[in-house]
Order: C-alpha cells, then structure tokens, then sequence
C-alpha cells in the first residue's frame, strides 16, 4: 500500500449560507430550494466553493486507525486524492480544510 498524505494549514474557513455565496457560484448547486427549515452551509478552498453536507461522515471507531481519523469528513477527488474537513469550534461555523493524496 503507498503512503497517504495529509496536507492543511490548519486555517479556519467560514461556513456560509447558500444565498450569502456569490450568485455565480450558486448555479453549481442547483440542488439547493430555498426552505424554512433547512440550509446547506458551504466554505470556499482553494477557489472553489464546497458544500459541507457533500462530505462522507468519518466515524472514529471505524476510522481509528486510519490516517483520517482526527477528521470528520472527507470527499473524493480521485481514487487517489480528495478533501477533508474538520470542524473548528463546536458552533460548527467553521471549517478545516485538509487535501488528501497518495
């Protein structure tokens, strides 16, 4: 197996609110309806926006002996590389972003 590589700055990128993304950006999330009760939050990363509802939970007990095991989430880019999140405060207004390749 070929090593896994984990790279972050550790910086913290705010969660945002569908409508408060900049309209060009939203056209890529023509998923989204406007609802009462719930709206996908959504950060900016290296210039391309990302919504966090996207990324596969990481269970600690599963993932405890995997190198994403102090993530919460991760997405795929590729067999071989993709992205992790980790949230920064526990209001959940934040995230940490992570790629991930071998």
């Amino acid at each position: 197996m070929s090593d896994l590589f984990i790279k972050t700055n550790n910086h913290e990128y705010e969660l945002k609110y569908f409508f408060d993304m900049p309209k060009k950006w939203r056209k890529e999330f023509d998923y989204v309806e406007e609802c009462d009760y719930y709206s996908p939050r959504f950060f900016r990363y290296k210039k391309v926006w990302y919504d966090s509802n996207e990324f596969m939970y990481i269970d600690p007990l599963e993932f405890s002996d995997h190198p994403f095991k102090d993530w919460d989430g991760y997405r795929s880019d590729s067999f071989f590389s993709g992205v992790l999140i980790r949230f920064a405060k526990d209001d959940y207004d934040s995230v940490i972003v992570a790629t991930y390749f071998s």
